[in-house]
C-alpha cells in the first residue's frame, strides 16, 4: 500500500484494478437471514469491530471512511444494538408520548382547551414499526459502505485473531464495542 496514493477500500478498489471482497447477504422479505451464501468475506481485515450497536457502527464507519478494510461481527440475530432495538430509541416513543400528554394536561384551561389523551397501543405499534427496521437497516448500511457484516460469536484466539463459528479471522486492530 505504501506506493498507492489512495487507500484501498471497497469504494475505490475497482478504480485501481483490485477486485474488492464484498459480503453477499441473503434477505427474505427485506429481513436479514444471517447467512453468507457465497463465502466471499475476507479472512484478514485492517480492522475488525465486535458489536453492531451505536458504538460499533460508528467505529466501523469511521475506520472505513479512513480507508481501512473493515469487518463487523455480531452474534445477535437482531443486529443494531440494545439502544436502537429496546433501549434508548425504543424508550423515546413512550417517553415523548407521556411528556406530550402530561404537558397538554398541565396547560388545560390556560391555553389548551381540552386535555390530551394517549393511545399506548398506537405508541407501541409505532415503536415496533421503527425497531423492526433496525436489523435490516443496520446490515444494509454496512453493506452499502463496503463493510463486511459477519454473523456469529467472536472468540479471541490471540491478540490479532478471532474465531467465529470455526472460522479464523485476523485483523491489525480489533475494536470491542459490545455494550
Amino acid at each position: 500500500r505504501q506506493g498507492l496514493k489512495l487507500p484501498i477500500n471497497a469504494r475505490n478498489a475497482n478504480a485501481i484494478g483490485i477486485q474488492p471482497k464484498v459480503n453477499r447477504l441473503l434477505f427474505l422479505n427485506n429481513q436479514y437471514t444471517g447467512k453468507n451464501t457465497e463465502g466471499t468475506m475476507a479472512t484478514t481485515y485492517d480492522a475488525l469491530v465486535i458489536g453492531s450497536g451505536t458504538a460499533g457502527q460508528t467505529a466501523a464507519y469511521e475506520l472505513n471512511r479512513n480507508g481501512l478494510q473493515v469487518g463487523l461481527v455480531e452474534h445477535s440475530p437482531h443486529p443494531g444494538g440494545t439502544c436502537a432495538l429496546s433501549g434508548c430509541q425504543a424508550k423515546k416513543w413512550f417517553y415523548e408520548g407521556t411528556e406530550t400528554v402530561a404537558r397538554a394536561r398541565h396547560l388545560t384551561g390556560i391555553g389548551i382547551t381540552s386535555p390530551a389523551f394517549g393511545s399506548w397501543s398506537q405508541l407501541r405499534d409505532a415503536k415496533n414499526r421503527f425497531t423492526s427496521q433496525v436489523p435490516s437497516n443496520t446490515v444494509n448500511g454496512l453493506k452499502r459502505a463496503g463493510i463486511d457484516f459477519i454473523m456469529g460469536r467472536a472468540r479471541f484466539v490471540d491478540r490479532r485473531r478471532i474465531k467465529i463459528d470455526g472460522r479464523r479471522i485476523s485483523a491489525d486492530f480489533i475494536v470491542l464495542a459490545t455494550g
